[in-house]
């Protein structure tokens, strides 16, 4: 990592910081040696604000002489500046450093949660806005299966129905056209029977009448 990447890297970090709790002005200069070597500070205002700039800082309150891994640490909040004292690696105001150390890095919990809590409640609304459009769909799907269903069976019963009468006065009309014909070939065969008949007895009254001649 070169130096203006730690830079960059120290103005991330304190920029999701917070430097509430340390309640008074301090500006501390890093002289970092080694791959990031250069000179950047880190300024805590009176108001909280926290400024970093890529120069030295003539009127500091601690001055520092790290490694570019120790400057991580501590612009990460993994080190406390306060411990580069007892490891003769600064100088200046101990006070100070011990202030410094009161940077918070991490966010605050009660915004984390209300942002998890909205975002919960989001979710589920959501997921029940799906569910019932789901459920909305389904029942309106069933109730025109159940509709088509229905006018089917009873298109399919009239239509059996209407074969079923078709097919029984097509019977009736058939029994009808026999018992017709059956009738008619009875009145046939009875008409010549009796003309049969009429004949037989005309020949025989002939030949008895041309005997008494």
């Amino acid at each position: 990592m070169n130096f203006f990447e730690l830079v960059a890297k120290a103005e991330a970090e304190y920029a999701k910081a917070s430097a509430e709790r340390v309640g008074r002005h301090v500006a501390v200069q890093f002289n970092v040696r080694g791959e990031g070597e250069g000179a950047f500070y880190v300024e805590v205002k009176e108001d909280g604000q926290i400024d970093v700039q890529p120069w030295e800082y003539n009127d500091r309150n601690v001055l520092v002489f790290v490694s570019t891994e120790d400057a991580l640490a501590v612009v990460t909040g993994k080190k406390k500046l306060s411990k580069l004292f007892e490891e003769n690696a600064a100088e200046g105001s101990y006070e100070d450093a011990l202030a410094f150390d009161a940077i918070s890095f991490k966010a605050p919990v009660k915004k984390t949660a209300a942002k998890t809590t909205t975002a919960k409640t989001a979710v589920a609304k959501k997921t029940t806005v799906a569910k019932k459009t789901t459920a909305a769909k389904k029942t309106a799907t069933a109730k025109t299966a159940a509709a088509k269903t229905t006018t089917a069976k009873t298109a399919a019963t009239k239509t059996a129905a209407a074969k079923t009468t078709t097919a029984k006065t097509a019977t009736a009309k058939t029994a009808a056209t026999k018992t017709a014909a059956k009738t008619a070939a009875a009145k046939t065969a009875t008409v010549k029977a009796a003309a049969t008949k009429t004949t037989t007895a005309k020949t025989a009254v002939a030949k008895k009448a041309a005997a008494k001649k």
